[in-house]
């Protein structure tokens, strides 16, 4: 059989593609669990799991009934999908995703870019800002938008943390390399998920107050003040000192 890969972008609005990412043909899903099972056994360690594991990713609250009638039609429309009748082999009461195929998933991808930047960093720092910074591409949206299986909002809310550790260490780096406006744009975008990040305002004031943008200081201020007082507390007082020291 000829040789097959596929990309699978999962983050955000989730994408497989037969061939290259975005030069392939995308791979068209008669059945939104067809796609399931193959986005949970992709990020499998061995792209493997046992049909247990696989009905509880898929149908986590369907009766006994609804599985037996459903299961194998699913993973039968998985191949059709895929364009492959091996594209998920059976191995005694496991399924796994075919070896001999090509299975690019950008979660996998994103997380070895992540794990080689924090190697990179104190040794190689432009290389390890490279690397974040090709992470942080690969971040479309939200882990499989519009997937609220159990394993996948766990899986998306682990995953939002590494995005803004990330995010946090590349703005950090881009600083100490003098890239400012890419470190301003991962702040803001931490910012964005989680404003109440105050040590990100922080950052974001020193950045502005480079700039002798005083301005600019005095609107994260408030908007730090505004977003805290929603819990019913002030800045800290390292904030307040920052503040106050880059107003002078």
């Amino acid at each position: 059989m000829a040789e097959t890969s596929f990309a699978l972008e999962l983050f955000g609005t989730p994408v497989v593609w037969r061939g290259e990412k975005g030069g392939g043909v995308e791979v068209v899903w008669r059945l939104r669990r067809a796609f399931q099972a193959v986005a949970y056994l992709a990020l499998r360690e061995n792209r493997r799991a046992d049909k247990d594991e696989l009905v509880e990713a898929v149908w986590p609250h369907e009766s006994a009934g609804a599985i037996r009638r459903n299961f194998h039609p699913v993973i039968s429309d998985a191949r059709r999908s895929l364009g492959r009748s091996d594209a998920i082999l059976r191995r005694h009461r496991a399924y796994v995703l075919n070896p001999e195929i090509g299975w690019d998933v950008d979660v996998e991808t994103f997380r070895h870019l992540a794990a080689a930047g924090r190697g990179q960093r104190a040794t190689a720092p432009q290389a390890a800002y490279e690397a974040w910074c090709a992470a942080w591409k690969l971040c479309r949206g939200p882990f499989l938008l519009g997937t609220e299986t159990p394993w996948a909002t766990e899986l998306r809310e682990t995953l939002r943390g590494e995005y803004l550790m990330l995010l946090t260490s590349l703005g950090t780096l881009a600083v100490e390399l003098g890239e400012r406006t890419l470190a301003l744009d991962a702040y803001r975008s931490v910012i964005l998920e989680d404003p109440y990040e105050e040590r990100v305002h922080r950052a974001v004031m020193e950045l502005y107050g480079h700039e002798g943008r005083r301005d600019l200081v005095s609107r994260q201020y408030v908007r730090l003040q505004e977003v805290l007082k929603e819990l019913g507390v002030e800045p800290l007082e390292e904030t307040q000192e920052c503040y106050q020291r880059l107003m002078r």
